[in-house]
Order: C-alpha cells, then sequence, then structure tokens
C-alpha cells in the first residue's frame, strides 16, 4: 500500500498495487512504470510513504518514485494519453 500526502499531511489517497508482476503501464528508457495515481499538488509538496499491511508475510517495495505534471486536458508530460 502506498500513502500519497500533501504539505499538510493530509492524505490525498491511498492506493494498494500488486507487486506480484513487475509494473508494465508504461515505458521510460526500457524500464516499466505503474500509476499509483493523479492528485491535485497544493502547497509545494508531495509526500509517498510505502506502507506495509498486517500481514507479516507480505512486502511493500519501491525503487523510485516518479512525479509527473498532468495537464489539465488530460495528458501528461510522460507522453501517456
Amino acid at each position: 500500500m502506498y500513502t500519497i500526502s500533501d504539505a499538510a499531511d493530509q492524505t490525498l489517497v491511498a492506493t494498494t498495487v500488486h507487486q506480484s508482476n513487475a509494473p508494465a503501464e508504461f515505458l521510460d528508457g526500457g524500464i516499466g512504470w505503474g500509476t499509483l495515481d493523479t492528485v491535485t499538488v497544493t502547497g509545494g509538496e508531495l509526500v509517498v510513504t510505502p506502507t506495509g499491511d498486517n500481514n507479516p508475510n507480505r512486502h511493500t517495495v519501491a525503487d523510485a518514485v516518479r512525479i509527473a505534471r498532468v495537464d489539465e486536458a488530460g495528458g501528461s508530460s510522460m507522453g501517456m494519453a
């Protein structure tokens, strides 16, 4: 599970990601990425926190977080539709 919060420490979204397979929503430089969610950033700060669940046999793993501006028209700076 991942929690995305703003500068006021308000949770914008908490999302669960199935991590059995490598992310492949889109590629950048041959590396697969997946989208956690789309949020509106206010206050100039965004915090992404990986959090575990109550199962001691499962672990949340993240080696990088990518943040990209999304146009109001629904596009993004990543070239995604």
